[in-house]
């Protein structure tokens, strides 16, 4: 993750003598839905790591893209038998029909 928001440098400029960066898109022609995921519950972390579905949105809005939608998934580990629970399905469709409008 963090060699792909070191890529998204080349859609921002340092306009000179301004004291922080800009972004070179304007608008938002597309829309995106960004997901993050975690093993721990969600409550959880989002308290530890709250700049993580921010650092997800500002990186689609580097490129251009407004956000439609963020989803976090707690308690998500790499067991072949867990599944998405039927909250997080339900949240998925519903981001995904905004990501459609």
């Amino acid at each position: 993750m963090k060699k792909f928001i070191e890529r998204l440098l080349v859609y921002a400029y340092w306009p000179w003598g301004k004291p922080a960066p800009r972004m070179r898109a304007k608008n938002a022609p597309r829309k995106a839905l960004t997901i993050t995921s975690s093993a721990c519950p969600a409550p959880v972390a989002k308290f530890l790591m709250p700049d993580a579905a921010k650092t997800m949105r500002m990186s689609a809005a580097a490129i251009g893209d407004g956000t439609a939608a963020s989803l976090h998934f707690g308690m998500i580990c790499t067991e072949e038998k867990q599944r998405l629970s039927g909250s997080h399905k339900k949240a998925a469709r519903s981001a995904a029909l905004k990501l459609l409008k």
